[in-house]
């Protein structure tokens, strides 16, 4: 059935509010994992880089900012109801998760990005998806339901205004986002070369079209 004013049916226009496309769907844990812990290793191998100490500080200055948000709010001054929201989910996540934890994973989204373009099916989508993994790192964030079918209880991401997650995506994008991308690269070019051509025929093959 099509939604009242809108060209997708409910479905879809679901999917465009929660993932930023109207076929997009929710990049998964299994999918980030590899990622999360390669960053991790390297993290390990190296406790001492000053490149994780700029990241952790890129975090710090967006917490630093939402709580400079939440205050003005307290306080009664003016302000600007999405910005308020974003500022409550950073707290929200600083207050469940550390920095590293929060940088591992925004890292992980953009590297799978840089890996798998094809399962972001708009730049609107990363952005969602990206703000998505990170808010998922607090439970409050999380909301519990029973599936009747299977007779079992199941975790849900509770809904945010698309505004809020496009934002908060393009805040963590931009944090994050490039670091990824030359990891990535780094990463590649340690890759043995019957490594790099199996990947590249497995890419070719999976855009065959017909």
């Amino acid at each position: 059935m099509l939604a009242r004013f809108s060209p997708y049916c409910q479905r879809h226009r679901q999917a465009q509010r929660r993932h930023g496309h109207p076929l997009q769907t929710a990049i998964q844990a299994p999918e980030v994992a590899p990622w999360l812990r390669l960053i991790a290793k390297r993290q390990a191998e190296n406790p001492n880089n000053e490149a994780f100490a700029i990241l952790r500080g890129r975090w710090a200055s967006m917490v630093a900012h939402a709580l400079a948000t939440q205050s003005k709010v307290d306080t009664g001054a003016p302000f600007v109801r999405i910005e308020s929201l974003i500022a409550q989910q950073v707290v929200t996540v600083a207050g469940s998760a550390d920095a590293d934890t929060v940088v591992r994973t925004a890292l992980a989204l953009a590297m799978h990005l840089q890996d798998d373009p094809r399962r972001y099916l708009s730049d609107t989508a990363v952005l969602y998806q990206m703000a998505r993994r990170v808010l998922k790192l607090a439970p409050r964030c999380i909301g519990r339901s029973w599936d009747h079918k299977k007779q079992t209880s199941r975790t849900f991401q509770r809904d945010l205004p698309a505004r809020v997650l496009e934002r908060l995506g393009m805040r963590l994008n931009e944090a994050f986002g490039g670091a990824a991308a030359q990891l990535y690269a780094i990463e590649q070019a340690r890759l043995p070369p019957e490594e790099v051509e199996r990947r590249q025929l497995a890419a070719g093959l999976q855009s065959l079209k017909g």
